[in-house]
């Protein structure tokens, strides 16, 4: 357990740090709905929320069941993924940083859906007319965390023991 408590913890903590502070600066400084491009025609720095998850799934402003089931289900996968990491730190430490990113990335939108009841995304990216739902930190740390895993388990070709 000292190597979690020294590298995993660590990495988890930062992205749980990056994600809330980042989230903070936004709702300050930006105004609900409003776009600050970033890169003309390319990325922009927006103020938006959602109740729900990737691409609006469970975005119903209507109801709080919805986030409260995503809610459970975070601190489910929250609570296995951190078994994972436990029992990968022994077998397989190359695993170790997927998974504390995305334990971490999970951690700072659990937080938001606790505090708000939706999560604060900011990031927008666009071209040519065809714009990827808004998102934050947490939800690229979710994203590279879960490349670099499934990369890790498929090159080593032990997915199947994970």
């Amino acid at each position: 357990m000292r190597k979690t408590a020294k590298v995993f913890l660590p990495v988890i903590l930062v992205i749980v740090a990056l994600d809330q502070a980042s989230k903070l600066v936004i709702a300050r400084a930006v105004g609900f709905h409003e776009v600050i491009p970033v890169i003309k025609g390319y990325v922009d720095i927006v103020h938006v929320r959602n109740r729900g998850i990737a691409f609006g799934i469970f975005n119903r402003p209507d109801s709080n069941f919805g986030t409260y089931v995503l809610i459970a289900m975070t601190c489910v996968a929250v609570l296995l993924l951190s078994f994972w990491l436990l029992r990968m730190e022994r077998e397989n430490p190359k695993l170790g940083i997927p998974l504390s990113l995305i334990i971490g990335g999970a951690l700072g939108n659990l937080i938001d859906r606790v505090r708000l009841l939706e999560v604060v995304d900011f990031l927008s990216v666009h071209a040519a007319g065809f714009y990827w739902p808004a998102f934050n930190v947490a939800d690229s740390a979710i994203t590279v965390g879960t490349i670099l895993l499934a990369v890790l388990l498929l090159k080593e070709g032990n997915w199947k023991e994970a």
